[in-house]
């Protein structure tokens, strides 16, 4: 039966949704929601994202511990908890937005001793996990997008060994992350899932199986990722300069 369809599902939905509308901020797109949506509180998920939901349940069965960089209004950490009752939810998030952390609390008392947050910037939470020997066999990307990549690089550090771990990557049909999920297959980070085919339309998710691979392979991935994204700094930051530089020459001289 479609959870979705249970009067029970919506109502501890919309009881969340209660909370984020509480905050009085603008939601931000979710799993469930459009991008700032203003009718959300007590309206059913929507149709449009209704693969990608069926798609993120069915990731989530069989798995044990979680791992979603990007918890924003808990919508997506909702739907998995629901869906996987012993499932064991681990929340990252910047918590730049007002309502993530009143999200956070209500996920906790609706799923008791199942939800941990990890509050920062996921280029250093992510990390620190790996040191402490976190380990999961489920992980959601869907934080900023510039961060993907080193998102599935950190991640890599926390599979599960015993058994195959899946990662969900959000946005797929956007062309940076296609980029990145193209350079992910190409460089064996990720495997491509039988279970689980690529989406068409303009809603998608990708789902793989992330692989291990060699710590010298991980690291020179990882170097050769920051020499990129040095270089496109330093090219942005020329290119502010010139532009600067041309918009003052075109200022008239204080008199």
């Amino acid at each position: 039966m479609d959870p979705e369809a249970e009067p029970a599902w919506l109502e501890r939905l919309y009881s969340l949704n209660a909370v984020l509308v509480a905050g009085g901020e603008q939601l931000a797109g979710s799993i469930c929601y459009e991008h700032h949506q203003e009718d959300y509180e007590r309206t059913p998920p929507v149709a449009a994202n209704k693969e990608k939901r069926e798609r993120f349940r069915e990731a989530c069965i069989g798995r044990e511990r979680m791992l979603e960089i990007g918890v924003n209004g808990g919508h997506s950490a909702y739907v998995a908890l629901s869906a996987n009752p012993t499932l064991e939810f681990h929340g990252v998030d910047i918590a730049d937005h007002s309502y993530v952390r009143p999200a956070v609390e209500w996920l906790q008392n609706e799923f008791p001793g199942r939800v941990h947050f990890h509050p920062g910037s996921c280029l250093d939470v992510l990390p620190e996990l790996a040191r402490q020997g976190a380990k999961f066999d489920l992980f959601h990307v869907d934080g900023a997008k510039h961060t993907y990549y080193f998102d599935i690089l950190n991640c890599r550090l926390m599979i599960d060994e015993d058994r195959p771990s899946l990662v969900i990557v959000d946005d797929a049909n956007m062309g940076p992350v296609q980029q990145i999920w193209a350079r992910c297959l190409r460089q064996g980070l990720i495997n491509a899932s039988d279970g689980f085919p690529p989406m068409s339309g303009p809603r998608r998710n990708a789902i793989g199986i992330l692989e291990p691979i060699p710590i010298w392979r991980w690291r020179a991935y990882r170097t050769a990722a920051l020499l990129r994204r040095k270089r496109r700094r330093w090219r942005a930051a020329v290119a502010a300069g010139v532009s600067g530089r041309r918009a003052a020459a075109g200022k008239p001289r204080a008199t």
